[in-house]
C-alpha cells in the first residue's frame, strides 16, 4: 500500500510539483504528465569461472552499468511522446530507473546461499 500524501510530505522536488501517481509497479512516484525508464541488469550473466573460482566480474559490470544508464538516458531523450506536456516533463526530470535482476542465481554460481533464520 502506498500513501501518495507521505511521500509528498518528503518530496526533496515539492517545488517542481506533488506527486500525483506511480508507474505500474508502485516504485517510482511520479509528477502529472511524468514517465520513467526502467532497466534491469542479469548480475548472474557476469559471474566468471577461473580455476575452480568464481566470481562477479566488477569491472564488466560497472562498465555494463554506465552503459546501461547512459542507454536509458538516450531513450528519454529520442522517445515518441504522445503529448507535448509528457515530453517536457519527462525530458526536464530524466527519470530513469536501473535494477538488477539473477542475484540468487549468481550467489548460487558462486556456491554462496543466503541461510534465512
Amino acid at each position: 500500500m502506498i500513501f501518495i500524501d507521505r511521500i509528498n510530505a518528503t518530496n526533496p522536488t515539492l517545488h517542481i510539483g506533488r506527486m500525483e501517481a506511480t508507474n505500474p509497479c508502485g516504485e517510482q512516484p511520479l509528477l502529472p504528465f511524468e514517465a520513467c525508464n526502467l532497466g534491469s541488469i542479469n548480475v548472474a550473466k557476469f559471474i566468471t569461472h577461473d580455476g575452480g573460482e568464481s566470481r562477479l566480474d566488477e569491472k564488466s559490470f560497472r562498465a555494463c552499468v554506465r552503459e546501461c544508464v547512459r542507454f536509458l538516458d538516450n531513450v528519454v531523450e529520442v522517445n515518441n511522446y504522445p503529448l507535448p506536456e509528457i515530453r517536457e516533463m519527462c525530458l526536464g526530470n530524466r527519470k530513469i530507473g536501473l535494477g538488477v535482476m539473477g542475484f540468487a542465481d549468481a550467489l548460487y554460481e558462486m556456491g554462496l546461499s543466503l541461510l534465512l533464520r
